[in-house]
Formats: C-alpha cells, structure tokens, sequence
C-alpha cells in the first residue's frame, strides 16, 4: 500500500484562494476605469495627468469646513459641480449667489455644489460664509494638492462632474 501523506490540502488551498482573491481584486480596480491611471499617478516624480473633458475626475476626500469629511466617490450617482475658490478671491465671491441660487433649484434633482477652499482654516471660512449667505458643503483643500491635481490654475476654477463621474466641463481658470 502506497504511503499517503500526513500534509493537509487546507493551507495551499487557503493560500491559492487568497492569491486568487487578490489578483482578482486588483484586475477589477484596474478595469473599473481608473485603477491603473490612479498607481501611475502615485509613483514619485510622476506629474499627474491633467484633468480633461470626459475624462474621469479624480477622487478625494477632504475635510468639511463643519465637521466630518466629504469624498467625490460619495456623491457618484449624483451631478457635482466643484468650485474652487478663497475668500480673498472677488470673482468668487461675486459668483457664490449664482451657484447657491442653482443648487437650491437643483438638489432635489441630484445637484450637488460642493465648494473647496484652497489654503484657508476653518475658522476663517466659517466666519466668512455668513456674509455670503451659502449653504452647500465647503471643504478645505489645505495644501494646494487637489487644486494641482484639477489643475486649478487660478481663483474661481469650476468642474461639473456627472452622475458617473466624468469631468464634463471645466469653466474659469480651470486648465
């Protein structure tokens, strides 16, 4: 009788299982779209693609100005308009009543007018959004790093991003 060895199947079936699971993970992250483009843009030294026309809008998450966090992924499914813009910028202020007028006649239709403020603290956009008399979520863009990626080259910079996640438009000093 031939001897059977004593070895369990279990930890190589284990083991193939999990490979198998995490190859297939990253083959789904690169085919959903943007996986392979997102690694690319992440090695050091690499300048990121620009942010064109029908391309997909790049994620991120970014601190409210009230609390919590908003990321663009969130709002997919949704038509989102991103401004970018400062408190010291005159054309942005001059447009906020515009983009407030729009999203209250639009949010029930799946609108969303998300403002990032680049480089300011909390406390002073608090302060200032009063004044302005604004309702939709404001977020902070600290460090300038989501600003160069859309590459907003200059204040006010406008992206309208549809329900898929595809830049539609880009309007101002949006390069």
């Amino acid at each position: 009788m031939a001897a059977t060895s004593t070895r369990p199947i279990v930890p190589g079936v284990l083991r193939g299982l999990v490979l198998g699971m995490l190859l297939g993970g990253f083959v789904l992250w690169i085919w959903r779209g943007d996986g392979l483009e997102r690694l690319m843009d992440s090695l050091p030294g690499r300048t990121p693609r620009p942010v064109e026309v029908g391309s997909r809008a790049p994620d991120f998450r970014l601190d409210a100005v009230n609390g919590g966090s908003i990321s663009l992924s969130d709002l997919r499914g949704k038509v989102v308009v991103l401004n970018f813009w400062a408190t010291w910028c005159t054309p942005c202020k001059a447009e906020m009543p515009a983009l407030e007028q729009v999203y209250q006649a639009k949010r029930d239709r799946g609108l969303v007018v998300l403002g990032i403020d680049v480089q300011e603290t909390p406390e002073k956009i608090r302060a200032f959004l009063p004044e302005i008399g604004v309702t939709f979520p404001i977020v902070i863009d600290p460090d300038t790093k989501l600003a160069v990626r859309y590459r907003a080259t200059g204040l006010p910079a406008t992206f309208i991003i549809d329900r898929e996640g595809a830049v539609r438009d880009k309007i101002g000093r949006a390069h």
